[in-house]
């Protein structure tokens, strides 16, 4: 299986880069729906340790690209609800965070 895994990376990572699209970057609007949520309780970076536990929020955009950022307190996020988001900054960068669109 282990074998099957890396052979299939192989490919893809080939295969991509040989489609003659480069990525480029474009402004989003930062409107879209939740397409999935969770709480994070154990902290992935030492950075994050004394916010546990927040909220991150897997949104599709209007532009048709997948974002994951954090929620912004206030309401509990559910699929397929419209949000809205944008950068915030912190101390040290900045934070994309979602909100539910008021409606």
């Amino acid at each position: 299986m282990r074998d099957f895994f890396f052979s299939f990376l192989e490919r893809t990572a080939l295969r991509l880069p040989s489609q003659g699209h480069p990525p480029n970057w474009a402004e989003a609007s930062g409107e879209g729906t939740a397409h999935s949520w969770t709480v994070a309780h154990h902290a992935f970076h030492p950075a994050f340790a004394g916010e546990l536990p927040y909220t991150l929020v897997t949104v599709d955009l209007k532009e048709g690209v997948r974002a994951l950022g954090r929620w912004r307190e206030g309401c509990t996020p559910s699929v397929g609800m419209a949000v809205r988001g944008g950068f915030e900054p912190r101390e040290d960068g900045v934070d994309l965070v979602f909100q539910a669109v008021a409606g």
